[in-house]
């Protein structure tokens, strides 16, 4: 439909009914996109190569019978996008939506993820991501989410209450400070904040009672006390 138009730089229109969206604003000159997009079923490839695009607001959540069933590379090429402010029910197949286009430029990211079970890698590599707060209440495995995200400080999930697996969570995050993260289900910590420098996990209020695996956790963190919350279940620790 817009195709193309370099020439068309901000878009604020609403899309009421909009339900197929492929390729719908590849190459397009926007600056920042802000609209609803509730009702849209199919996304893939949806702002190629809108390399001048800096900020994304939007509503990607379901809508009564409307489900988002396809989301696949929607950023590929979008190489200036640093600010990401969506709610987005996307499925596991189309987790990597972000990495897959935004990970050489996403500085922070806002928005709740509630459809998705496996967030694994989802944000990998991302090396200029800053901030992350998101909901994720339906995920249960999330390894390597943050992996190498070597300047995130702020990492904020309000809702993860069903996370079992989170091997790797934040390995090599070299920056991080600060973590909320709202469950006490958590199994395989095997790794989850290796490397992670600036972190002293013994500052937060984080439930580690249900931790069986506690491999390599906090190795290379900045670690100052054991957390008060654990570790009565721990049968691994190297």
């Amino acid at each position: 439909m817009f195709y193309g138009c370099k020439k068309l730089t901000e878009f604020t229109n609403t899309l009421p009914k909009l339900e197929e969206a492929n390729y719908m604003f590849c190459k397009c000159g926007f600056e920042s996109f802000d609209t609803t997009l509730k009702t849209v079923k199919n996304a893939n490839y949806m702002f190629m190569s809108c390399d001048s695009m800096e900020t994304f607001t939007s509503d990607l959540s379901s809508d009564g019978d409307t489900v988002l069933q396809s989301f696949s590379y929607p950023f590929l090429g979008c190489t200036s996008l640093k600010h990401y402010n969506a709610n987005t029910d996307v499925a596991d197949k189309d987790r990597h939506f972000v990495r897959d286009g935004l990970q050489g430029s996403l500085e922070t990211f806002k928005g709740n993820l509630h459809k998705l079970k496996d967030a694994t890698e989802v944000f990998l590599s991302c090396d200029k991501l800053e901030t992350a707060t998101t909901a994720m209440r339906n995920v249960e495995n999330a390894q390597n989410m943050f992996r190498a995200c070597t300047r995130l400080h702020t990492c904020i999930i309000n809702d993860i209450s069903k996370l079992t697996n989170a091997r790797g969570m934040f390995y090599g995050c070299k920056s991080l400070s600060q973590v909320s993260l709202r469950t006490s289900n958590i199994n395989n910590a095997y790794a989850m904040f290796y490397d992670c420098t600036n972190f002293d996990a013994s500052n937060f209020n984080l439930d580690f009672s249900a931790v069986e695996n506690a491999q390599y956790m906090f190795e290379g963190s900045a670690l100052t006390e054991l957390p008060r919350n654990g570790f009565s279940k721990v049968k691994f620790a190297q």
